[in-house]
């Protein structure tokens, strides 16, 4: 996902698969999937918006989805900060999402 409102820095997450990475670094060969989200980025979009009145079709949400139990803390604790940062942020962590595709 990206945004030209970031300038030159402006991915602000990505992912993907990653088959045989795991292989190619000495490991058992294995099917991968991966992503990464800048939360710095993410918070700058969202004072970005909410400073100059953007006007969006819909809220601004940001929904952290828990898929398992090592991902509630991350979610936990970036959320926070989140709110911390942008405190009229609406922001949902759902802690027992069945799945992904649930959740939309």
């Amino acid at each position: 996902m990206e945004n030209k409102r970031l300038g030159a820095q402006d991915t602000v997450c990505g992912g993907g698969r990653y088959d045989g990475l795991v292989a190619q670094l000495g490991g058992k060969d294995s099917p991968a999937v991966g992503f990464s989200m800048g939360l710095e980025r993410l918070v700058l979009l969202v004072k970005e918006y909410s400073e100059n009145n953007v006007s969006t079709e819909n809220e601004l949400d940001c929904n952290f989805i828990c898929l398992t139990e090592d991902s509630v803390s991350y979610a936990l604790i970036n959320a926070e900060k989140i709110r911390e940062a942008i405190p009229s942020i609406n922001l949902k962590v759902n802690l027992q999402a069945p799945s992904a595709n649930s959740q939309f």
